[in-house]
């Protein structure tokens, strides 16, 4: 992770029919809205877990999701799609509590939708188990994720105001 700035992580795979793109383009709307920078402010890790998934297809994935976003001009060096063997997918899943399974019948993984707020010294300091990302709460999980190195003043003042609620999913 680099020990810099705070990371997102996601977990999601190319051929996924439905959720994975969803979360992705939903997540590209958000960052693209946003003032912090990605590869600047913060870093973006998309992690395959499908160990299947090749190079090719992985890399048109991403520029897929870089051309969606127009505003953030150097996202391509610090978002990174990334494919791994089945037991470093399984590493990665198993720190970040999250479940997947593959169905023979379908061809598909079942898996929720998550996204990990990491800290630069490899913390998770929040998840988030939705679809949707609003830009300010978003903005709070990484001021707070970087232990107050990324955002303003005003960012600084708002955490101490400002408490993440678990039962609401975001902050109040």
């Amino acid at each position: 992770l680099g020990g810099k700035m705070p990371v997102l992580l996601t977990l999601n795979y190319s051929d996924c029919p439905m959720l994975c793109s969803l979360q992705l383009n939903q997540l590209v709307m958000t960052l693209d809205a946003m003032d912090l920078k990605i590869g600047r402010d913060f870093g973006l890790v998309t992690l395959s877990i499908d160990p299947k998934e090749t190079t090719e297809k992985i890399r048109a994935t991403k520029q897929k999701y870089i051309e969606m976003l127009p505003n953030q001009r150097d996202a391509s060096g610090g978002w990174h799609f990334v494919t791994a063997s089945q037991a470093t997918i399984t590493s990665v899943t198993d720190a970040v509590g999250f479940k997947y399974r593959y169905d023979e019948f379908s061809k598909e993984y079942y898996h929720p939708a998550m996204l990990a707020f990491v800290s630069p010294e490899g913390v998770i300091t929040r998840y988030s188990l939705d679809v949707t990302f609003p830009e300010d709460q978003m903005r709070m999980a990484l001021v707070e994720a970087s232990d107050g190195k990324v955002g303003s003043v005003v960012d600084q003042f708002l955490m101490l105001c400002f408490q993440y609620d678990a039962e609401r999913n975001r902050y109040v």
